[in-house]
């Protein structure tokens, strides 16, 4: 008896755990298309609330505040795609090939991930950085200093094997190829009947691989 007492017990913590991740969830989501619709300054507690179908309570008791949610919405997102800075650190890269993969696996996410593309939207056109998001804006230029520092020194590493040439700096390289993915990136979020990426982008990356890298 008493064992199936404990068993019941069990069955209703994990039952109440998934309840919460479940809502958890359904507040991020909510979170994102209010973002999207209103951009951060504009968009309000009660109208992510309302979004999801909560209360304000409910929002409270998993997350801090609305910048909170933000930092918590962004870190879901890139873990979904494998893109935190801690899964880009821990990528091992032995050949131009390798990266050239690394590269189309996140340029596909934008095509195919909806969540995915429609946050970074958000993030390169509707966000207004202001005080309140100082942490934010700090923690991404941190981020951002980690990946380019991680890519000079895989550059390096394949300029030392011969992989790469050797007459350009590894930090020039770097930072041109990153300036380059981004600028790809905003130009077809901004109108993406500009060009198809799934087709086009393949080949404009191996054009620009190649002239700046190849050994």
């Amino acid at each position: 008896m008493y064992s199936a007492i404990r068993e019941h017990g069990k069955k209703m913590a994990r039952k109440t755990k998934e309840e919460a991740e479940k809502t958890r969830q359904h507040i991020l989501d909510a979170a994102l298309n209010v973002f999207c619709k209103k951009g951060f300054v504009r968009a309000t507690l009660k109208d992510i609330a309302d979004d999801a179908g909560v209360t304000r309570g409910a929002i409270y008791w998993h997350f801090k505040d609305k910048v909170d949610l933000l930092e918590v919405l962004s870190r879901d997102i890139d873990a979904s795609a494998g893109a935190r800075v801690e899964d880009i650190l821990n990528i091992s890269v032995d050949s131009l090939g390798d990266i050239r993969k690394k590269i189309m696996a996140w340029l596909n996410h934008f095509n195919t991930n909806e969540r995915y593309r429609r946050f970074y939207e958000f993030i390169y056109y509707k966000i207004e950085y202001h005080q309140d998001l100082g942490p934010v804006l700090a923690k991404r230029r941190t981020e951002d200093r980690l990946i380019l520092n991680h890519f000079e020194e895989t550059l390096q590493k394949l300029q030392a094997a011969g992989l790469v040439r050797k007459d350009i700096q590894a930090r020039h390289a770097a930072i041109m190829v990153l300036s380059f993915l981004t600028g790809l990136i905003e130009m077809w979020l901004t109108d993406n009947t500009l060009f198809p990426l799934s087709r086009d982008a393949p080949v404009m990356v191996d054009h620009f691989l190649d002239n700046l890298l190849k050994a």
